[in-house]
């Protein structure tokens, strides 16, 4: 228990020191020549804006989707899946999340080696604790942690709720200025014809200017 102690206080002083994802509270597209030239050539009625650390590209039009066919399922016995809906709406949104100031490879190498410390340390967080450890079943799956009364529970839950808390964000994407953990687009199902005609074509263009002028981590 000293020694996990003893960690954990090396841990939280070493973090204090290099404080690698300062928020930026400055963030401004224009002032990121990568961003400015991705916005430049964004297609018409696209916009992008930063909101809670997450940068957007968005259509400023709410797509609809109509199904094309339904398709007549076969009573084979088999669980059939529930009917796709005639029509549904989705706001067309591609984002990157976790905005933060660029950081070089080398820094990201030690955000990369310092998680895996906390790792380490989650790992071992139910020794200190009297815990019956129960296999989950399904291969690849956590144990469950039993342990003796609530209090036990709570105190074990508190500490593995810091050490988690400790863990910082991995970027794998870049700009001029800025780093980016994920980028996510949204899911344009082919089984729907979509309005705006060129929504699905716009989406690929955006993803493909993404791709084409983001950097990425190794």
């Amino acid at each position: 228990m000293k020694i996990l102690k003893l960690l954990l206080v090396c841990f939280v002083i070493a973090l204090g020191q290099v404080d690698l994802f300062a928020q930026e509270k400055s963030f401004n597209i224009e002032n990121d020549s990568v961003l400015k030239r991705i916005k430049s050539e964004l297609p018409s009625n696209w916009e992008t804006y930063v909101e809670n650390g997450v940068l957007h590209f968005t259509n400023k039009l709410v797509a609809v989707g109509v199904l094309n066919k339904k398709t007549q399922e076969k009573d084979s016995g088999l669980n059939i899946p529930p009917p796709l809906p005639d029509t549904i709406t989705q706001k067309i949104l591609i984002y990157l999340t976790d905005v933060r100031p660029i950081i070089s490879v080398e820094d990201r190498q030690i955000v990369i080696l310092r998680n895996k410390e906390i790792d380490s340390l989650i790992d071992i967080l139910p020794e200190k604790f009297n815990h019956i450890k129960e296999p989950r079943g399904k291969r690849g799956s956590k144990p469950m942690y039993i342990f003796e009364n609530d209090s036990i529970r709570n105190q074990y839950s508190q500490e593995l709720y810091e050490l988690r808390k400790m863990k910082v964000f991995v970027p794998y994407y870049f700009s001029e200025l800025y780093c980016y953990t994920w980028k996510k687009s949204p899911l344009m199902y082919s089984d729907y014809r979509w309005q705006p005609i060129a929504i699905e074509k716009e989406v690929k263009i955006v993803n493909d200017l993404l791709t084409r002028f983001l950097g990425e981590y190794d």
